[in-house]
């Protein structure tokens, strides 16, 4: 308004132009006011060439003082560190004495942890290769008298990202070389920092995968090979290693399924085989080898592992017991029993076939035995006592109930020492002694003998068992008294024999035979005429010696 008024006064409008507009009016100084309120009270001309003044020297100020603090050392450096120019930033800081000085390390400080930090995460995330970095944090740790001390903990960072992408290096050529579980591991110790984590997490899986499938190729292998068992190991392997890893492949698992089943019919095949040959051991061990070397068994490999191997014990005993029987036929019984008694000692061979065949044997044996001991005696008692050694001899290389029990009824048929068996009964004193008696003839018999004071007597039970009675009457050899002595035999009470007497000391003897035959009751009655009670008032001088009675024979 105010150049409007200057302008119009300079028109011509002369000095009523002036007091035009010095006359206020109300209406005027309204407008005003609210003009003022908008645009607040105008300054003067001079008020406002004081105010451009003032501004003029604050901006000139400001800019000399950003102009100072532009080119100051010590933002120069910073302003190169935080531009990446690490080598500049260097430059100028040992380029300045005041700065070199350490005047300012607080400030530059800050910056190069800064930018150390930024380095490594870059080299982190492969945003810029190991080389620059190492350069980069080579130029910062050169600024300053304390740089690399500062940095050190960015140095270590450094170095191990460095490591981890060596390690990652290191796992991409153990997976190219299929070493799938060695670069599996390896993959895993790449720095969960690094950027290239989520990749070799990615890659450590795959590396299981690919060795699941390296290991299922590796059992095809074996499978064309008809190695079953060798298959079977190394997908159990496989499975172990991967469930160490807690993985579980299902394809591997299939793969181990269908092989043991292959292994199953493969394995019984072959050892059949065998079998249908005669090779009962190779079968059993056949089929013990192969589960021992994959650890697969089945029940149906089970069962028949142990036919087979009760099949080969029977074989084996059943040629023990020939070569027995062949010993036995040479006539070397004791070297058969012995050979057949080595099969009682193995706990391996089935106890019952065992038995049996050392029982067919024996009877074998006991059968031969009797047989040969009927054919010696012939009913000839003269033969009998050769008859009774041979089932003695018997007895001594294999003691058998039957072998036994024929002794028995032959050696019933053998003479009975009188001095030995038993008597029913006796009355008075009896001497009856096994000792030898010393005849005055100069016969020592040795098979016993028996006398009785006068009166005495003697009572045996024959039931009709025995036919004939044998022995010696004679005196014995001890001084020159002289006592009459002789003795009767009475049968079923009747006199069946009556001896001669005979004077101590004659010397004379005589033989003795009684017939028994029908005889139930035997009673031998002794006479003297001289003591026999006790050793001081007399003696026997006379004796029954070798006395023995004979058993009936059919």
């Amino acid at each position: 308004m105010m150049e409007y008024a200057k302008n119009m006064a300079s028109a011509g409008h002369g000095g009523g132009g002036a007091a035009l507009f010095t006359q206020i009016t109300a209406e005027s100084e309204a407008w005003k006011s609210q003009r003022e309120a908008k645009m607040g009270v105008r300054c003067s001309a001079k008020q406002r060439q004081i105010v451009l003044y003032t501004l003029g020297v604050v901006a000139a100020v400001a800019l000399i003082v950003a102009l100072i603090l532009f080119i100051q050392p010590v933002n120069r450096v910073i302003r190169a560190v935080n531009a990446g120019d690490y080598a500049t930033a260097r430059d100028i800081y040992w380029g300045n004495r005041e700065l070199a000085s350490g005047a300012h390390d607080a400030e530059i400080s800050a910056a190069l942890l800064r930018a150390a930090d930024r380095v490594t995460s870059q080299y982190a995330e492969n945003e810029i290769s190991g080389e620059n970095a190492a350069s980069a944090l080579a130029n910062l740790g050169g600024i300053g008298m304390n740089g690399e001390r500062l940095l050190s903990a960015s140095y270590e960072d450094f170095h191990s990202y460095a490591d981890s992408r060596d390690r990652m290096a290191a796992a991409e050529r153990l997976f190219e070389q299929e070493e799938y579980l060695a670069a599996h591991d390896k993959f895993l110790t790449v720095l969960e920092d690094d950027g290239n984590y989520a990749l070799a997490r990615e890659r450590a899986a795959e590396s299981l995968e690919l060795y699941a499938g390296a290991v299922r190729g590796a059992a095809d292998m074996s499978i064309q090979g008809g190695d079953y068992a060798a298959a079977i190991s190394a997908l159990e392997a496989g499975k172990a290693t991967l469930l160490g890893y807690e993985v579980y492949n299902e394809k591997l698992e299939y793969k181990l399924a269908a092989t043991c089943g292959l292994f199953e019919q493969n394995l019984l095949k072959r050892a059949a085989a065998l079998a249908a040959g005669g090779d009962y051991v190779g079968a059993a061990a056949l089929i013990q080898q192969e589960t021992e070397r994959c650890g697969y068994v089945t029940e149906a490999l089970t069962a028949a592992a142990a036919e087979y191997a009760d099949q080969s014990m029977l074989q084996q005993l059943d040629g023990v017991a020939a070569q027995a029987m062949g010993l036995y036929e040479a006539g070397d019984a004791e070297g058969a029993f012995a050979l057949l008694d080595t099969l009682t000692e193995d706990p391996a061979l089935p106890a019952e076939a065992v038995r049996a065949a050392v029982s067919h044997m024996e009877e074998r044996f006991a059968a031969d035995s009797i047989a040969a001991a009927r054919a010696a005696f012939a009913m000839d008692r003269d033969s009998l006592p050769g008859a009774v050694e041979v089932l003695t001899n018997a007895l001594h290389i294999r003691r058998l109930e039957p072998i036994a029990e024929y002794r028995t009824e032959l050696s019933g048929y053998l003479p009975a020492n009188l001095s030995e068996v038993e008597y029913a009964e006796k009355d008075g004193i009896i001497f009856r002694s096994a000792s030898v008696f010393e005849a005055l003839s100069g016969v020592n018999y040795e098979k016993g003998w028996l006398w009785g004071e006068d009166g005495a007597s003697v009572t045996f039970e024959l039931n009709g068992g025995y036919d004939l009675l044998q022995g010696s009457f004679t005196v014995r050899r001890e001084d020159d008294s002289r006592g009459c002595g002789w003795f009767e035999v009475l049968c079923d009470g009747e006199a069946a024999y009556t001896s001669p007497r005979l004077v101590h000391s004659t010397g004379e003897t005589y033989d003795v035979s009684v017939s028994l035959t029908g005889c139930q009751t035997m009673v031998i009655r002794f006479h003297n005429d001289y003591s026999v009670r006790t050793a001081e008032d007399g003696y026997c001088y006379h004796g029954l010696c070798d006395a023995f009675m004979t058993k009936n024979i059919g």
